[in-house]
């Protein structure tokens, strides 16, 4: 039947740009969305761009091209979810996913940290009975159980701020700050490792901690015995991402949450060599796991708008960052681009209301902290 068709979304994301323009030279790809997108020709050129209402009609969609394979790759929690919740899936319509307890476990964090937090490998929970009567002096974390990045996220320093807790939110021991995270990322499947690399950050947006704008490859063995350790129990099959941080009192790396889904920084495994959505791709397709040899020390890079932000808001302390990074070096919505689309893409990003939304959302999240 030929190569598989890689399915993304479509959208300004830069995950799927990143995604296209490192996999669009070894795959047919295919641009899903409800309604068209500005500038989707030009930012996606070789690509078969669908209109489509749903996860439904791309299965219909599928299912008509029985002489196809397609691979789909987790970029969306909800679409993970109702896909395991399918009774029947085209034959030729490739995943790799968990069940559906074990899923929902890892995309909640209170149900993550609960479910490991017996064996330290999580940080400890608190309720609000428990805070009025003993508040930890180095305060605690608020976050929404179920969210995406830091937005929702502050830090509380005394009793008296839980009033602006919310029914949704978990709180959490502090043991850190989310710019020293170690990104920790799984090809598995029944729980086996396949594949691993890790990062760590080096700058946030926010820069006391938020999303990742610069970071570099990095190896910690703790952080692999203890992540692996968690996709056993998981039972895990296909990717994730599990954040870390050392505890500062006990010395001990400790999972603040697992990203269920394909990361922000996805770039970088391509780039670095370790290639952990392709390997995915050979494992949907019962392939051989191909070998790669990854460079040492790779990095990766926000340039806009968030390394563009730093320099021009301190321009003495961060002007530095406007230097192009070394061959080693990725960009996000940049690297296997080309000047023209990657110009393209931040063009067709500013003019998208949604962005500015989810920078306004970052922004704040460091209110409080």
């Amino acid at each position: 039947m030929g190569l598989p068709t890689i399915i993304l979304q479509a959208g300004t994301d830069r995950r799927v740009f990143d995604l296209y323009n490192q996999l669009s030279g070894h795959y047919p790809t295919i641009i899903w969305s409800s309604t068209a997108m500005l500038g989707e020709a030009f930012l996606y050129p070789k690509a078969i761009r669908l209109r489509l209402n749903g996860m439904k009609e791309l299965l219909d969609y599928v299912e008509r091209r029985k002489d196809q394979h397609f691979v789909w790759l987790p970029l969306i929690e909800e679409e993970a979810v109702w896909l395991l919740e399918q009774i029947a899936i085209p034959s030729n319509f490739f995943f790799q996913l968990p069940d559906l307890k074990d899923y929902n476990t890892a995309r909640d964090k209170r149900s993550f940290t609960l479910r490991f937090m017996q064996d330290r490998l999580t940080p400890r929970l608190y309720s609000p009975d428990e805070l009025h009567d003993h508040f930890p002096n180095d305060g605690v974390v608020v976050k929404p159980a179920i969210g995406k990045g830091a937005i929702g996220r502050r830090f509380i320093h005394t009793a008296s701020e839980l009033n602006n807790v919310h029914s949704g939110d978990l709180i959490q021991e502090r043991i850190g700050e989310g710019k020293e995270v170690i990104g920790a990322f799984f090809l598995c499947k029944n729980g086996e490792v396949l594949a691993h690399y890790q990062h760590r950050r080096i700058r946030t947006f926010p820069e006391e901690g938020g999303v990742s704008c610069c970071a570099e490859t990095t190896m910690i063995e703790e952080v692999k015995v203890a992540g692996s350790r968690i996709m056993k129990a998981l039972n895990w099959s296909g990717l994730a991402m599990i954040e870390f941080l050392k505890h500062p009192q006990e010395n001990i790396y400790l999972a603040i949450e697992c990203n269920a889904r394909l990361w922000g920084t996805v770039l970088l495994s391509e780039f670095s060599g370790h290639h952990l959505v392709l390997k995915y791709i050979d494992l949907c397709m019962q392939m051989p796991i191909r070998e790669t040899d990854p460079m040492p020390n790779a990095s990766i890079r926000w340039y806009f708008p968030y390394e563009i932000w730093y320099a021009l808001r301190s321009p003495f302390r961060h002007l530095g960052l406007l230097y192009w990074g070394g061959k080693h070096t990725c960009y996000i919505g940049g690297t296997g681009a080309g000047w023209m689309r990657s110009l393209g893409f931040v063009f067709f990003s500013v003019l998208n209301p949604e962005k500015w939304q989810i920078l306004y959302n970052k922004i704040t999240t460091s209110i409080g902290r």
